[in-house]
């Protein structure tokens, strides 16, 4: 049963982002030194095209690469999550936009994937105007991505088989009006604030569609479904946060005295029994769940398209997983007494984030089934 978040970090790189990690949530957003270690590490490259000179990792190693920095810290892994994921869209661009636009380990993309705005077609490209709500990554982001609904010139819908099209576009950061949004109660360092533009010039070429395969990117990962990479990628944030719970919720029991208790928590047989069924049904899940994304990757590192049902299965799969990590949290939660209220303390932080980053809709009990 593998308990440990995967080992794709130093132990420098994890003393680094524990040592920053009250300072990034203090000033709301990353700091210059976790920023640094992560354009070191090209974290931020790993779902980039080999053709733009990305990593182009495989994704269960993507997968597990999320879950470890989110053990590490939840603003960081959401954080580079969100914006190595935005990042992979340069595998969406035509080549030379993408290698213009993708020149540096430093290019961060941040979003919304709502459609909130209209794009209006006029030579050469579109106007666009909208308001996007929480996008991540916004106070180091280089760029922004939209999805806006089209308009012809005469600012009338665009429709496909009696539907309104959308496309996905990209555009610098310095056309962007980001609006001071994001004052919540964890995952505070993530700058997830609102942003706007409105009657925006962008090219042609710097529009795109998540909703089929690249056509400019060979590789499997782009041909990968986009919407059960997002279920996973945002799976993974709360489940690695739950890892690092683990570990602190273990260092309590070790140390921590109830309240005219007679021994540490450690020794308290119903806690014992209660930590033993919470955490054997969430190492399950994420055991299965880790199985199911090997298993379909090989589909497609093959060149083959899995049955409908596989993909259904993992998308219900990353959701349940995630589920349980809640459920963990939530039923160990009583037994810290008030080591937990109090937000200088880690564990504190952990509970949080987490109680955050489950608020995301493609985690919400109205997806589940």
């Amino acid at each position: 049963m593998m308990k440990d978040p995967n080992k794709l970090l130093s132990d420098q790189d994890i003393a680094i982002i524990r040592q920053q990690s009250a300072k990034c949530e203090q000033q709301g957003g990353l700091s210059q030194e976790m920023l640094e270690l992560i354009y070191q590490n090209q974290w931020l490259q790993v779902m980039e095209p080999k053709s733009v000179n990305g990593l182009e990792w495989e994704f269960p190693q993507i997968v597990r690469l999320f879950e470890s920095l989110s053990w590490a810290d939840g603003n960081v892994g959401w954080c580079v999550n969100l914006g190595a994921g935005a990042n992979m869209f340069s595998g969406y661009l035509e080549q030379g936009t993408a290698q213009q636009i993708f020149n540096s380990e430093k290019i961060c993309c941040a979003g919304s994937g709502a459609i909130s705005g209209t794009a209006v077609q006029v030579k050469n490209g579109f106007l666009i105007s909208g308001k996007w709500k929480y996008a991540s990554g916004s106070a180091h982001a280089t760029h922004f991505t939209a999805n806006c609904f089209l308009m012809d010139d005469q600012n009338k819908p665009i429709l496909e088989q009696g539907k309104h099209i959308f496309k996905s576009f990209i555009f610098p950061r310095e056309k962007v009006r980001v609006m001071d949004t994001w004052h919540v109660v964890g995952l505070k360092a993530t700058s997830s604030n609102d942003f706007e533009v409105e009657g925006l010039f962008v090219p042609e070429a710097c529009s795109f569609s998540l909703l089929k395969p690249s056509e400019h990117a060979v590789g499997p990962l782009f041909k990968f479904p986009f919407d059960l990479l997002a279920v996973v990628n945002m799976a993974i944030v709360p489940i690695g946060i739950t890892l690092h719970f683990i570990d602190l919720f273990q260092d309590l029991m070790a140390y921590k005295k109830p309240l005219h208790g007679v021994g540490y928590l450690k020794d308290n047989e119903q806690l014992q029994l209660k930590f033993k069924k919470e955490t054997e049904q969430f190492y399950q899940l994420r055991n299965e769940l880790y199985q199911k994304i090997d298993q379909v990757w090989t589909y497609f590192m093959g060149n083959e398209i899995p049955d409908g049902k596989y993909i259904a299965d993992l998308k219900v799969l990353a959701r349940d997983a995630a589920f349980q990590s809640r459920i963990l949290i939530m039923e160990l939660f009583p037994f810290c007494g008030m080591s937990i209220i109090y937000e200088d303390a880690a564990i504190n932080k952990v509970w949080r984030d987490l109680s955050v980053a489950m608020q995301h809709y493609l985690l919400s009990p109205l997806n589940m089934g």
